[in-house]
């Protein structure tokens, strides 16, 4: 016992003498524009301890333009419903998990399942704002960490990411009727996370259109030269790990946008993180000009006041930002190039309330009053 509070001890000492020798606070964004319509600048900037600007990382966003001042778009916004959190599996911990019952659920043993019953709850709820909407498309996250909880070793996040595409699949093949939806009980980690799993791959299959792999993402991001040694070690400790967050979302906004990239690390094809699934029916991806997150209740802090909303929020001459609170305590999040001269917000459905029970499929679910309806619009917190 006294060996292992000694570990952890160092550990915590290693981690804080890491963080304190990178001598890095946070992280804060620019953006602005000097450029014609359609084009930006994000400025990445590692501050010390002393909120002094140390270094910038900076990036160069390109929309696709149809003529010189007009981008080509999909003129529905894209909705993004799910940012899923996961880790890659090393040979070890294989062996390990071999000897569990619960594997019976078919994972391709590639990924550890840290997929909670909150986590359905939270996906279906986002599904039934886009599913109102079914010209769309559907877009969920999905972020796989390597093994050692990092995002150095592609090789093992990209077959996380290859075996929850082809489990996605395989529920579609198998779970023909409506009664697939799981109601065991018993060890909330170990059973209800399988069948919090099961159902979240089954109403990805149903109801989204794209998978973003996200953990793919901010490997290259950490494998290029967009970041020195120091701040990549700082991005991916549990410090940084929030803002390293954030940096991806203006990525990820860029594949929403159809967006090419220049900066250092670019150019890079960032359509290569997409993965298509079934309800695309083989479509290509459509850029928009307009993307709309739902946000869980856990990302509330970060979606309203995180340092990326407060630079998106701040480029009003790029981007028309508007944040609503949702009664659930999930933040429905728009974000629209002010170019587009169809920016709006969509008022989202009624969305269910986020008990603890696993619900029926989306569509059979008669529990729709977790938005409190007034004079006929929704009820929202603005900010």
């Amino acid at each position: 016992m006294f060996i292992y509070v000694i570990i952890a001890l160092l550990t915590v000492i290693k981690q804080f003498d890491n963080e304190v020798v990178m001598g890095y606070s946070n992280v804060s964004f620019n953006l602005y524009t000097t450029e014609p319509v359609g084009v930006f600048i994000l400025d990445i900037n590692f501050l010390s301890t002393a909120e002094k600007i140390e270094r910038t990382a900076r990036f160069k966003f390109f929309s696709p333009l149809l003529d010189e001042t007009h981008p080509i778009y999909d003129t529905h916004p894209i909705y993004d419903v799910a940012s899923l959190n996961g880790r890659a599996l090393d040979r070890e911990c294989l062996e390990k998990m071999k000897s569990y019952s619960y594997t019976q659920i078919k994972m391709e043993e590639s990924f550890s399942r840290k997929f909670r019953l909150g986590d359905y709850t939270n996906v279906t709820n986002a599904i039934k704002i886009a599913d109102q909407h079914p010209n769309c498309q559907v877009v969920a996250v999905v972020d796989f960490k390597d093994s050692k909880y990092e995002y150095n070793d592609l090789d093992s996040i990209k077959k996380a990411e290859d075996a929850f595409h082809r489990c996605c699949l395989q529920y579609r093949a198998t779970s023909s009727s409506d009664d697939f939806v799981c109601s065991s009980r018993g060890d909330p980690y170990v059973e209800i996370s399988d069948c919090a799993y099961a159902n979240i791959a089954h109403q990805f299959n149903k109801y989204v259109d794209f998978l973003i792999f996200e953990g793919s993402l901010k490997n290259h991001l950490i494998q290029s030269n967009a970041f020195s040694d120091d701040e990549k070690t700082f991005l991916q400790s549990q410090k940084g790990n929030a803002y390293f967050c954030q940096i991806t979302e203006f990525f990820m906004n860029a594949i929403k946008f159809g967006q090419n990239v220049s900066g250092p690390g670019f150019p890079c094809d960032l359509q290569k993180f997409l993965c298509p699934l079934p309800k695309s029916s083989g479509s290509s991806f459509m850029p928009s000009s307009t993307s709309i997150v739902v946000y869980p209740p856990t990302y509330r802090e970060m979606a309203l006041t995180g340092a990326y909303s407060t630079a998106m929020k701040a480029a009003s001459n790029i981007f028309d930002v508007e944040l609503n609170q949702l009664t659930d305590g999930s933040v429905l999040g728009k974000f629209c190039l002010s170019s587009n001269p169809n920016c709006r917000i969509v008022s989202p459905v009624a969305v269910s309330s986020g008990t603890d029970e696993l619900s029926d499929e989306v569509e059979n679910s008669s529990n729709d009053a977790m938005l409190v309806e007034k004079s006929g619009n929704l009820d929202f917190v603005h900010f």
